[in-house]
């Protein structure tokens, strides 16, 4: 069945069962873990036309929402812990719908091959945690310890961001999304 007969929108992606196809080949580590459960990203510089995206991850990137200095020590931390997810390295994933949303057109996110994640269960959103700059460093000391590479289910489920370090990874469109996987 084409995508337009299932949704009444015109989608600019393989059909379904070929997405689904796809998704199930590259990113079968990160399905295994999920259990297909979403995870969502927001963006603000994609065409109204790129519903299913294959986008390379930037290494050492910074960024721009976080300062450099909290950046390096945060990154620091995370690795001094055992972590391979971090801030320079990753993206910026939710389970939770409305905060990427707040970060633009929405997406479910689904990395490709091999990846690693780190997130917390204090830490909703990093950047709430750095808002305040005078309290930057002390709330960083009480939640990075909290970090951790483990249960992504859980993690999803939380609500919570998730770093996740990886390559690639595949951009689906949320309405698309909705109509292939209802």
């Amino acid at each position: 069945m084409k995508l337009l007969e299932m949704s009444g929108h015109n989608f600019n992606a393989p059909q379904a069962g070929e997405l689904l196809d796809i998704l199930n080949r590259d990113c079968n580590p990160w399905i295994s873990a999920s259990k297909w459960l979403p995870v969502y990203r927001g963006s603000k510089m994609i065409s109204q036309y790129d519903d299913f995206i294959k986008i390379k991850v930037r290494p050492e990137k910074q960024d721009p929402d976080i300062p450099t200095d909290i950046q390096k020590t945060v990154d620091r931390a995370l690795k001094r812990n055992g972590h391979t997810a971090l801030i320079c390295n990753s993206i910026h994933v939710t389970g939770n719908v409305n905060i990427a949303q707040e970060y633009g057109r929405l997406f479910v996110i689904f990395p490709i091959s091999e990846f690693s994640f780190s997130w917390s269960p204090k830490v909703y959103d990093l950047m709430a945690v750095l808002r305040h700059k005078d309290e930057k460093i002390r709330k960083l000391s009480n939640v990075l310890p909290s970090y951790s590479s483990e249960n992504l289910q859980k993690a999803i489920v939380s609500g919570n961001e998730i770093l996740v370090n990886c390559k690639e990874y595949y951009k689906v469109d949320f309405d698309l999304w909705n109509t292939i996987s209802a």
